[in-house]
């Protein structure tokens, strides 16, 4: 059995290969980039359609997202707190009713 160079260039080539093709378009160029990163983008979308806070979510570090965690409870009890306050303790009681 003989050694193949063809052969052994496509396999290396099939190895190194992403799984997603290297040619999208027209244009030889990868789906991905080396560094992990995609070389695809949307197009068409107004403002809001492209910014999604799940995606911004999964992209921050995680002491950031510790930090947006922290800050949305402590927000929100300081909400919550705060109609409490401005109702006022007596008139969180359970009403009673005089029934038979």
């Amino acid at each position: 059995m003989a050694f193949n160079v063809n052969e052994f260039i496509k396999r290396i080539k099939e190895y190194t290969d992403s799984g997603f093709g290297a040619d999208a378009s027209n244009q030889p160029e990868r789906l991905i980039n080396q560094n992990g990163a995609l070389n695809t983008g949307k197009t068409g979308l107004s403002f809001f359609e492209h910014f999604s806070i799940f995606h911004f979510l999964i992209t921050i570090n995680w002491t950031s997202f510790n930090f947006l965690v922290v800050l949305s409870y402590l927000l929100i009890n300081l909400f919550f707190g705060g109609i409490y306050y401005f109702i006022g303790v007596q008139h969180l009681q359970i009403l009673q009713t005089n029934s038979i």
